[in-house]
């Protein structure tokens, strides 16, 4: 004799029941039972694919269930540095004006050569695997098409880690987080690190076209004249929240951003580092 009965309730029926690993298929999820349904199968932490009438109804059942995201954790490499290590002979073969290009002119030291490390030629950490990491967290967030509309340095009160905030209130933080490069929050809890088991929201991700990777999306794109997975419109989006953290890091103040207009809001200083000069005689035409 089962001891549901007809007052029992799903979440009754699965009490004690990890569902981690698992997909679940659902239709009609956007009421009655089918909504009911994928909510619970979630809770218990099965992946669920859910369908329904139209796309829009379907993307606000799920919401419901998934919650709101509010706060992303982005656990990168830290900005680059001035160099200023002495002078050392240059090895024979090296062009060493060459490899300094439209950057400052510098004395060679080996060490420069470790590039990223170096403000006058990489972002540093920021803007290796921030670029992937940001990258993330601007998709998982649904912001992949805009920018923050703030960046605020740790002050080390009330802001402990560099800030991003953004017009609808999601808050992106450089550092810290639960493990793994991302650790994401929302009102329905948080999913941190690549070896939880709680399973990711049913977030779109655009990937790549076509068959091969990067260079079959590539060809693809050249058959068909489609934009490609990595298109620049959306791309410089990842690096500029990469470049604005490095200033508001350099600079140690907060920064006003207008992502409609791309521009910093009321600091000329801070500006100016939207660009820099290029060693003669290099130049853009």
């Amino acid at each position: 004799m089962s001891e549901f009965g007809k007052s029992s309730t799903a979440e009754d029926v699965t009490s004690g029941i990890d569902l981690s690993g698992k997909l679940a298929f659902v239709t009609g999820v956007n009421s009655g039972i089918g909504f009911e349904t994928m909510r619970v199968l979630a809770m218990r932490g099965a992946h669920v694919i859910g369908t329904a009438r139209t796309l829009a109804k379907a993307t606000e059942a799920a919401a419901q269930v998934q919650g709101e995201l509010q706060e992303i954790w982005v656990n990168v490499g830290s900005p680059s540095q001035h160099c200023t290590l002495p002078a050392e002979p240059i090895p024979d073969g090296l062009d060493w004006d060459l490899w300094l290009g439209p950057a400052p002119w510098a004395p060679y030291n080996r060490a420069r050569l470790n590039f990223r490390a170096w403000r006058d030629y990489s972002g540093g950490g920021m803007t290796d695997w921030g670029a992937h990491g940001f990258g993330g967290a601007l998709f998982c967030a649904n912001l992949h098409e805009t920018g923050p509309v703030e960046i605020i340095p740790p002050d080390g009160k009330d802001h402990p880690q560099l800030t991003y905030v953004f017009a609808n209130g999601v808050r992106f933080y450089h550092g810290g987080g639960d493990g793994g490069i991302l650790t994401c929050k929302g009102t329905k809890g948080k999913i941190a690190g690549k070896d939880s088991k709680q399973p990711a929201p049913g977030i779109i991700i655009p990937n790549y076209k076509g068959s091969g990777g990067l260079i079959g999306d590539f060809l693809h794109c050249v058959r068909t004249r489609q934009r490609p997975f990595r298109d620049i419109a959306i791309a410089h989006r990842t690096v500029t929240v990469c470049h604005l953290g490095n200033l508001a890091y350099w600079l140690n103040r907060p920064l006003k951003w207008d992502p409609v207009k791309q521009e910093i809001i009321g600091d000329e200083e801070a500006s100016r580092w939207l660009s820099r000069p290029m060693r003669a005689p290099w130049q853009l035409s």
